[in-house]
Parts: C-alpha cells; sequence; structure tokens
C-alpha cells in the first residue's frame, strides 16, 4: 500500500508558526525517495510524521506499513556501543524466525555491502563515526523491512563510501524496501527515483527521475 499525505499540517506548539503547511503526496510502495531543502525547510519534521514520531496538527497521513516493518537511519548513530558490529546487527534478526545460518550469513552480506568487511568483531567504540554511520544503515537492512526512513544517512562519510551505502540501498530497493532519505546531498538525491525539494514547510518541486541513475 502507498503512503499517503493529505493535506498535512504541523507546528510544535500552539503559537508557533506552521513547520509544514498543507503538504499532500502520495508515495508509491517500494519507491525511493529523496527529501531536499534548506534547513529549516521541514525535511525532518516531515520523515518524523511519515513514521509516526510525530502526530499531525491537521490533515491525514495513511501509512499502512506496520512499525515492525519499518527501520530508521538517524543522523547520529544509536548502537549498542558495549557490543561489536555484529551483534548490533544481529539484534535486528532476533525476531525474523531465520536458522543462525540464515542469520549469519544475511550479517555478512549487509556487512560487505556497506564496506565494513572484516570488521563484524571489532566493537562499535573503536569505529570512527563514519564507520558507525555504516554499521546503523546494515542493520537498518538487515531484516529486508518494507520501509526504510534515514535523516541524513550519508552526511559523515566520503563520496566514495557514499556511493557504496547508495548501492547498497538502492539493492534494498531493487528488493522491495521502500526508502525515504532526507538529504541535503545532491549525489544522494539524483540517485534516488523521485526528489520533493521543501520551502518554509511546502512542496517547491516534486522531480521523477530514471530509477536509481548516478551522476
Amino acid at each position: 500500500m502507498p503512503i499517503e499525505l493529505d493535506n498535512v499540517t504541523f507546528r510544535y506548539g500552539p503559537q508557533t508558526p506552521l513547520v509544514i503547511d498543507g503538504m499532500s503526496f502520495t508515495v508509491p510502495h517500494g519507491q525511493m525517495l529523496a527529501l531536499m531543502g534548506p534547513s529549516g525547510s521541514g525535511k525532518s519534521t516531515l520523515l518524523q510524521l511519515i513514521g509516526g514520531i510525530l502526530r499531525p496538527t491537521s490533515g491525514q497521513i495513511n501509512n499502512s506499513i506496520p512499525s515492525h516493518e519499518t527501520t530508521w537511519v538517524f543522523q547520529t548513530p544509536t548502537l549498542l556501543n558495549a557490543q561489536t558490529v555484529r551483534h548490533n546487527i544481529d539484534i535486528a534478526l532476533y525476531a525474523t524466525g531465520w536458522s543462525p545460518k540464515q542469520q549469519h550469513a544475511r550479517v555478512e552480506t549487509v556487512i560487505e555491502s556497506v564496506g565494513l568487511h572484516g570488521l563484524g568483531e571489532t566493537g562499535v567504540s573503536t569505529l570512527s563515526g563514519g564507520q558507525q554511520q555504516r554499521v546503523q544503515i546494515a542493520r537498518a537492512l538487515a531484516a529486508q523491512p518494507q520501509l526504510v526512513l534515514a535523516d541524513e544517512p550519508t552526511g559523515q562519510l566520503d563520496h566514495t563510501t557514499t556511493a557504496l551505502v547508495m548501492d547498497a540501498l538502492i539493492a534494498a530497493r531493487d528488493a522491495g524496501t521502500g526508502i525515504i532519505i532526507v538529504t541535503h546531498d545532491r549525489y544522494v538525491a539524483e540517485r534516488c527515483e523521485r526528489i520533493i525539494t521543501l520551502e518554509d514547510g511546502h512542496i517547491l518541486s516534486d522531480e521523477h527521475r530514471a530509477e536509481g541513475s548516478p551522476t
């Protein structure tokens, strides 16, 4: 089922200005969408509304994807710092019903996909910020969820690693996962099949592109 926004508004308090002002659009199932715009345009707020962290002030959001089928990638990694890379990813697979052999193989696959080969037994507290972010992305993709919501997932990464991570996200999209990315990086946005640009809580443009086309 698609995600549908119908005339959605949001403000943080009764006397505060609207952060999202009358927004309507539909995200088809499995689409890879980038949300762009300057700081303060409402990108992260919109992502949290779609994911159910925030509730609209008015209007409706219809998102039938269950919470356990939605994973998040935040700007600051949320990891178990006393644990290894492998353990941090393993926890995303506990409820899948997969066998230990299947879980092990899947963890290896996603570790490889984000360029962390050989670091499975490394404690995440010893990793750089960019490496930790890649662990968070690998964990988000591990269980092959229906939807990934990512807030500046490549902000700490160099261009080569960003390209690698985008390849992994596109592969997840090709396998059926919908992905919505908040980003300031034009390269990241142009690897998506659709770019919605926001300004002052409104949609400035809605651009459909060739799917996953690199620049």
